[in-house]
């Protein structure tokens, strides 16, 4: 084979692979530049979605630190529900334990 074969010897497919970019690279740039408003419409096409993502993406997180902030809050009140009617037992049972004590004597 000759020297200037890229798809064997002892260039290996380092060579042969960055023509091929460079040769795609190239192909693009004269699409490019023969039909800009088809780019152009991509460019917006693409962009668009991008940008729409972003929006909903942003969205999403905002309402998950929201919800994640009213579960912190519902949790808390729980806490303290919870903490509420242990003194409320506690108390009552102290007072059945005083009145039993008072009584007993």
């Amino acid at each position: 084979m000759g020297m200037g074969n890229d798809n064997g010897g002892n260039g290996g497919g380092g060579e042969s692979l960055q023509k091929k970019i460079e040769d795609q690279w190239q192909r693009s740039a004269k699409h490019a530049e023969t039909y800009p408003y088809v780019w152009g419409s991509y460019a917006v096409v693409w962009g668009g979605l991008g940008v729409y993502t972003i929006y909903k993406w942003r969205k999403l997180r905002r309402m998950e630190d929201r919800v994640r902030t009213l579960q912190q809050k519902l949790k808390h009140l729980v806490d303290a529900e919870e903490a509420a009617k242990i003194q409320e037992a506690e108390a009552a049972a102290f007072k059945k334990k005083t009145d039993i004590e008072a009584t007993g004597k």
